[in-house]
């Protein structure tokens, strides 16, 4: 299953953790449903890991 998302805004950045992962709070759009604001750590490609939807 591929889930589809789209950054709309970002927020705000931390530090970088661990091997090229930087946590961001961004407004992100999951599977074309509206955007929330998300607060997960991203790879400097753009690709997401686990983090929280609020």
């Amino acid at each position: 299953m591929i889930i589809q998302y789209k950054i709309v805004r970002k927020i705000g950045e931390l530090p970088q953790i661990g091997k090229g992962y930087v946590k961001q709070l961004n407004l992100v759009e999951w599977d074309g449903h509206a955007a929330k604001y998300d607060l997960r750590p991203w790879t400097r490609s753009g690709e997401p890991a686990k983090g929280i939807t609020l």
